[in-house]
């Protein structure tokens, strides 16, 4: 039987040292980005395979990741889901997925199976609620990593966050580019969400929308704002078709709290025979293929960069958990936001230049 290849046939292969290809397969920060390309090529070539249980024993990690999502009803889920576990598997881990169905209770069980199991980190996607928030303190006092995706809580776990103020802002900048000027928000009913964070995203960007509009000479207040009583990700009821009906007479353009939201809106409007982008124009935000990219016409939207959003949240992880000796600190990253136009916003300055 053929020897398996090790880490030294590698090393000797590319004519670097052991050490070089055992810190470009584990700890790729130590190394430069071009010898770990030139390592994992190599390791492909010859077919090496980690031996995560010698190096287990011998660094007291599992070379596990904790994963806790709400559910897979979210696109963005999904795309978040598959890129962490592609980018674990860079880092020779497997990852353990928990799903929370949007409820408190069971994001702290969730939080106590995943230490049960001495993953090397946790990341998650939470609520946020107040209970929550302590439980991931309690995991980081006692020196497990956590990473919350899309969100920062007051505790000291590290964070990766989309700019949702410069998001709101790419918004407000495209609609005004675009000739509107009575613009209006519609995001959903903050006193009845089961979400803690949304009330905070949604404020972003509304408030990133406003100032734009400001530096264009274009007012918005909070009476075009409009609250939608229904949950992210689910369907509307009649009231709230009665609500967008009754209150977006006046305006020209709406920018919608998310994709779902914005498609939602865009059924109702043409239920009743309006015409987009000819008489409103509506603009998302996240770019859920199954929701923007499918609807008719397909939805402009501020994209979240879901795949740098996943390695940045990997990265925090495994920058300190491959040490048996970190200990857990507090990192942020900020990502930033784009515009992707489609078919759902309607050049109107171009009109009001032949009145």
């Amino acid at each position: 039987m053929a020897k398996a290849p090790t880490i030294v046939d590698i090393a000797g292969n590319l004519g670097v040292s052991p050490i070089s290809v055992s810190r470009a397969l584990s700890n790729p920060g130590r190394v430069s980005a071009s010898l770990r390309a030139k390592v994992i090529t190599e390791a492909r070539r010859v077919g090496y395979s980690p031996n995560t249980a010698a190096r287990a024993l011998r660094t007291n990690a599992s070379f596990l990741l904790g994963l806790i999502v709400p559910s897979f009803f979210s696109y963005q889920i999904d795309e978040l889901v598959t890129h962490i576990q592609d980018y674990a598997q860079l880092h020779d881990h497997g990852v353990i997925l928990g799903l929370t169905q949007w409820d408190p209770e069971t994001e702290l069980k969730q939080l106590e199976f995943m230490r049960n199991k001495n993953v090397d980190g946790i990341i998650i996607k939470s609520q946020g609620a107040p209970k929550v928030v302590k439980k991931l303190q309690e995991l980081i006092d006692n020196n497990i990593k956590v990473v919350c995706l899309l969100d920062r809580y007051k505790c000291q776990a590290s964070s990766v966050m989309v700019n949702n103020i410069h998001g709101g802002a790419i918004a407000g900048r495209y609609l005004v580019e675009n000739g509107h000027k009575k613009i209006c928000y519609i995001t959903y009913n903050q006193a009845k969400s089961s979400s803690y964070s949304m009330t905070h995203f949604s404020n972003e960007r509304y408030k990133g929308m406003r100032n734009e509009l400001k530096i264009h000479d274009t007012y918005i207040d909070e009476d075009s704002v409009i609250y939608i009583d229904a949950q992210p990700c689910r369907p509307f009821s009649e009231e709230n078709f009665e609500v967008i009906l009754d209150k977006i007479q006046d305006y020209t353009a709406i920018f919608a709290y998310d994709d779902y939201l914005a498609a939602g809106i865009l059924k109702i409007l043409q239920q009743n025979n309006y015409r987009v982008p000819e008489d409103l124009s509506i603009i998302g935000f996240d770019d859920s293929p199954a929701v923007s990219h499918w609807s008719s016409p397909p939805i402009t939207v501020i994209k979240q960069p879901d795949r740098l959003v996943a390695f940045e949240a990997v990265n925090l992880l495994l920058g300190d958990a491959e040490d048996s000796n970190a200990i857990c600190t507090r990192n942020n990253y900020i990502v930033e936001p784009e515009l992707v136009i489609r078919k759902s916003v309607l050049d109107i300055s171009k009109m009001d230049d032949k009145n």
